[in-house]
C-alpha cells in the first residue's frame, strides 16, 4: 500500500510540473517598462507566432500595449503615433519574399 502512494505522489508531482511548465511557455511577453518597449516586445512575439502584419495579432497587441501604459504615459498624439510606426516597421510582411542563397560549389583540398 505504501508502495503505491509512492507513485501516486510522484505521478501527480510530475503533472504539476508539466502542466506549470507548459503554461508557463505559452505566456506571451512581457508589458515591458515604457510604451515602446512593450510594442517592440509584443511586435516580436507576433512575428515569431504569425504568418506576418497585417493580422490580429499586432493591433491587439498594440491596444492592449495602450491599455497597459494608459495611466503611465500621457504623451502627446504625434509622439505616439511616432512610437506606433517605429515599432511596426520592425514588423514582418506576411508578403515579403524569402531570398533563396546561392549555392556555393564544394572546395576540395588538392
Amino acid at each position: 500500500m505504501r508502495f503505491n502512494n509512492t507513485y501516486t505522489i510522484a505521478a501527480l508531482v510530475a503533472g504539476g510540473i508539466l502542466v506549470a511548465t507548459t503554461i508557463t511557455s505559452q505566456a506571451g511577453p512581457s508589458d515591458g517598462s515604457n510604451l515602446g518597449d512593450c510594442y517592440n516586445n509584443w511586435i516580436s512575439y507576433c512575428n515569431a507566432e504569425t504568418s506576418g502584419y497585417p493580422n490580429s495579432c499586432y493591433t491587439e497587441s498594440m491596444d492592449h500595449c495602450d491599455a497597459v501604459h494608459k495611466s503611465i504615459s500621457e504623451m502627446p498624439g504625434a509622439k505616439l503615433k511616432s512610437v506606433k510606426t517605429s515599432a511596426l516597421r520592425k514588423a514582418t510582411r506576411s508578403d515579403t519574399r524569402l531570398i533563396v542563397p546561392a549555392v556555393q560549389p564544394v572546395r576540395r583540398a588538392n
